[in-house]
């Protein structure tokens, strides 16, 4: 699990990731800004974001939106030094995991880095089945959702005005797609896609 450090100052940044080495999290990368981590960091690959609240150029709070804006699957964590509840409700709101106050303490540190585990890992699939799903045609996607609804490969025909061995193609390339060999598990994760 990828760890990026957001901090400017270095000794913060230095210090961050000693604890999180010490929690065994060995992946990690530094930031001087949230406009460095915003433009260089890939927002679509799992990892947690350690965020100072207070930084010039872009803070944590703009970078929490931004993350949000984009979908990204990064799960952040607010540190600050000047912890304000109604700032850390609103964060909390827009998607930050946890919310620090420094000096942070290794058990809290390590309480809140489960939790962004645990939350980036979460995005990262509903990411990666909606990515799916738009691999799917039109066609597909109807057949997927008629499926989904419970209709029989014959229904499906009769509603889409084709026949059932189209129906079967259609329904077969999908489940490839959403990279599912079972009809269970076709429901399952367009249940999942429906919850996302």
């Amino acid at each position: 699990m990828k760890i990026h450090i957001v901090d400017d100052e270095i000794e913060v940044r230095e210090s961050c990731e000693f604890l999180v080495n010490q929690l065994d999290y060995s992946l990690v990368e530094q930031w001087e800004n949230g406009e460095q981590f915003i433009d260089g960091a890939d927002l679509f690959e799992p990892a947690i974001a350690i965020l100072d609240l207070r930084m010039p150029k872009m803070n944590g709070e703009i970078v929490v939106e931004l993350l949000k804006k984009k979908g990204s699957v990064i799960a952040p964590i607010i540190l600050t030094g000047h912890g304000e509840l109604s700032q850390a409700v609103t964060l909390l709101k827009n998607g930050a995991v946890d919310f620090l106050e420094k000096p942070v303490s290794m058990a809290k540190l390590e309480t809140a880095l489960e939790r962004a585990k645990n939350e980036t890992e979460k995005l990262f699939y509903e990411y990666t089945i909606q990515q799916q799903f738009l691999q799917l045609s039109e066609r597909e996607q109807q057949v997927s959702q008629l499926v989904y609804e419970g209709l029989t490969n014959r229904e499906i025909a009769d509603q889409l005005c084709v026949s059932v061995r189209t129906v079967e193609v259609q329904r077969s390339s999908a489940m490839k797609k959403l990279n599912v060999e079972t009809l269970a598990e076709f429901v399952v994760k367009l249940s999942d896609l429906k919850e996302v």
